[in-house]
Order: structure tokens, then sequence, then C-alpha cells
């Protein structure tokens, strides 16, 4: 095959890919859309509606978790950047046994899975009584999330 077919061939499996990847998506934004007694039957016709989002956002809790998430990651964002920014400055500035130590440890941190944290987080909140707090959500988010760039 030439270099023009093969450059189609590409192109045509990563747009089947590309389509594969994106129809559940879609299905779910048509599911999301349709009226409750439409959800199942999809020859029943198209009607769309935002009900469906109205209906979920009077809800209560849903509207708890929007303001929970929206603090959290706002929080966990402006510590994250504040940790970032000194952390960096420090590295850059000082030269010395403490800046190897905290450069180690952003690092080590930083090689570790996140999911092997789930069990020794969910055991320290438990012990230091921050469990579905803030504060223990907050300090696992800064923690993973602070940039470290080499």
């Amino acid at each position: 095959m030439r270099t023009g077919g093969r450059t189609v061939l590409v192109a045509l499996v990563l747009a089947a890919l590309f389509a594969l990847m994106l129809f559940p998506v879609f299905w779910l934004t048509l599911t999301a859309l349709r009226p409750e007694s439409e959800v199942f039957y999809v020859h029943r016709g198209t009607h769309l509606t935002l009900a469906n989002f109205a209906k979920a956002w009077r809800a209560p809790k849903i509207q708890e978790s929007f303001v929970n998430s929206a603090v959290l990651a706002t929080l966990a964002t402006v510590f994250s950047l504040q940790v970032t920014v000194l952390s960096g400055y420090m590295l850059s500035r000082f030269k010395g046994a403490t800046n190897k130590i905290w450069f180690t440890t952003i690092y080590l941190f930083r090689t570790v899975p996140y999911i092997t944290w789930v069990l020794p987080l969910y055991l320290l909140t438990q012990a230091l009584g921050i469990y579905d707090t803030y504060l223990g959500l907050l300090l696992p988010h800064v923690a993973v999330h602070v940039c470290f760039f080499s």
C-alpha cells in the first residue's frame, strides 16, 4: 500500500474508534433528554425535554452534592496552588538538606499510585476524627493535586 492509502486507512480506523467511543456519550445524552415514558422505547418518537434535569435539580441531595463539589474543588485548587507556588519558590531559591528532603517527599508522593492511598487515608481520617468532613476530603485532594515539574 502506498502512503496515501495507508493514511486513508488509518483515518478510517481512527474515525471508527472515535465513533465507537462517542456513541455511549450520545446515547446517555439522548436518554437524559427523553421523557421518562420513552426512555426504553426508541421507536416512539423523539420528544426531547429538559424536565428530567429540572426534576433532578429539585432534589435536595443533588443540590447539596453540587454545592459540596463546588466548594471542595475550589478550596482544593486554591490550596494546591498555594502549596505548589511556595514549594516551587523554596526549591528554586534555597539550597541545602531541607530542599532535598522536600523535593524527595514530593517526588515520592507523585510516584505512588493514588489507588494505594484509599485504605490508609480512610483509616487515617477515621483515627483523626475528620471522616466525612470537608477537611477529611480536602487534605488528600491537596496532596494529590500538588503540581510537580522537573
